[in-house]
């Protein structure tokens, strides 16, 4: 707690943040008691919350909107690096229960949101595209649809945008999101939870999906559409098979449409004697 407290009083003096700062604020949030948290000095929060702000701006190099076709894919995740550090630590600020809601800033949440989208479009765009010439090497390394395994950094990326997204449901949960948010965070739930090159990024997508189904009943209808939608967009009957990544109790494997479905069911069904 001593150590928190210190960096908070640095960065509220000093108005920037390095990477270790923002590394080792987010790992205490994460593990000191919430209610400690939530009764720092909102100056400090503030201070902090003002120093992550322009961090989480969509900068040109880290878009990839000046470049062509080869070689972007690494240079837009390379320069989103300290970004996703920053988007991690805000959510793991603003999701701490009894945080005061003058923390919580849309269009923070926004630009954390617009971050992650881009940066799962770019890691499908990573293992879309051909490292090379095919050699028995590179067959090896392929996840025998066509689509190249993702490298070390690419996975440890991957693992970093996956903690990113793993803090959303707890934000969906405090219901402090709005219409617009909850769609755009719909939105890019769905492409993870079905497109996504990693199994914990799939099931990190279909968590947050099962908070906003639970959460925002509004929405339902709104999701289900979608999911039926993206289900039947893939035209080719063995491709909408899919992986079967997700294990039943009596051991049988069901694929990702098929696992959203029951969840939803699951938590949308009322036992008898339970109604309030």
């Amino acid at each position: 707690a001593e150590t928190c407290m210190k960096m908070l009083e640095d960065v509220e003096q000093e108005g920037a943040l390095s990477q270790y700062q923002i590394q080792a604020l987010s790992m205490e949030f994460r593990t000191l008691d919430p209610k400690l948290l939530a009764s720092l000095p909102r100056s400090q929060l503030q201070a902090l919350v003002q120093s992550l702000e322009p961090l989480l701006k969509l900068t040109t190099s880290a878009s990839g909107r000046k470049n062509g076709a080869a070689g972007t894919s690494k240079l837009r995740l390379d320069a989103s690096e300290q970004m996703l550090e920053a988007a991690l630590l805000y959510l793991n600020v603003v999701t701490v229960p009894e945080m005061p809601r003058q923390i919580f800033v849309e269009e923070m949440v926004e630009d954390a949101l617009t971050l992650c989208k881009q940066q799962l479009s770019t890691l499908s765009e990573v293992v879309d595209t051909p490292s090379g010439p095919a050699t028995p090497a590179t067959s090896r390394r392929s996840s025998g649809n066509g689509r190249r395994a993702l490298s070390g950094s690419e996975l440890s990326h991957a693992g970093k945008l996956a903690l990113v997204l793993e803090r959303l449901p707890d934000l969906v949960s405090a219901r402090c999101l709005n219409d617009s948010l909850i769609l755009q965070l719909g939105h890019l739930s769905l492409n993870a939870a079905f497109g996504a090159p990693t199994l914990p990024l799939q099931v990190v997508g279909m968590e947050i999906l099962l908070a906003i189904f639970v959460e925002y009943a509004v929405h339902r209808a709104t999701l289900l559409a979608e999911m039926l939608d993206l289900r039947l967009q893939i035209a080719d009957a063995a491709a909408r098979e899919g992986r079967r990544a997700f294990a039943l109790p009596d051991g049988a494997r069901i694929q990702t449409f098929s696992a959203l479905a029951l969840l939803f069911i699951q938590n949308a069904a009322v036992l008898p004697g339970l109604r309030s």
